[in-house]
């Protein structure tokens, strides 16, 4: 008599927490998605505005830029090679690990209209932002030089 009570009463406590579960994962799974985009937005433009700042402003000549621009590829290069060591074990095993999903992450790529224009408008955004930055510096340094 006892057992099939206590069998119903383990069935629905386990029934509950795997629903609880269910909806904590996938409450924090939608949260990480958004602050996972939300730091890859941040960091692409901090990225862009850093490379803006540094690498075309600091700079009066043509050679400076060029300069800037290898020594950010050697920076590329180190973090590439940092990458490799850790694929290949040298480090520690979990940064190997992370390093694999590193390499092996896909982010999926949605077929929709709606995605498309949201892509298709964040390029226009980010293109006249750029363009715009460029004519403004490009015009002042015309009236600065009065030609």
């Amino acid at each position: 008599l006892c057992t099939p009570l206590c069998s119903n009463i383990i069935y629905v406590s386990l029934s509950i927490e795997i629903q609880i579960n269910h909806i904590i994962h996938h409450i924090g799974g939608k949260t990480e998605f958004f602050v996972a985009h939300a730091a890859r937005f941040a960091d692409g433009s901090i990225f862009l505005f850093i490379n803006i700042c540094v690498m075309l402003l600091g700079v009066n000549d043509v050679l400076g830029i060029f300069l800037n621009f290898a020594a950010l590829m050697f920076l590329q290069t180190v973090d590439n090679i940092a990458l490799q060591v850790c694929l290949d074990g040298y480090w520690t095993r979990s940064l190997q690990t992370i390093a694999k999903d590193v390499v092996e992450m896909k982010f999926p790529y949605r077929h929709s209209n709606v995605h498309y224009c949201m892509q298709t408008s964040f390029f226009v955004v980010v293109w006249m932002a750029l363009m715009g930055f460029w004519l403004t510096v490009h015009f002042e340094s015309i009236d600065a030089t009065g030609l």
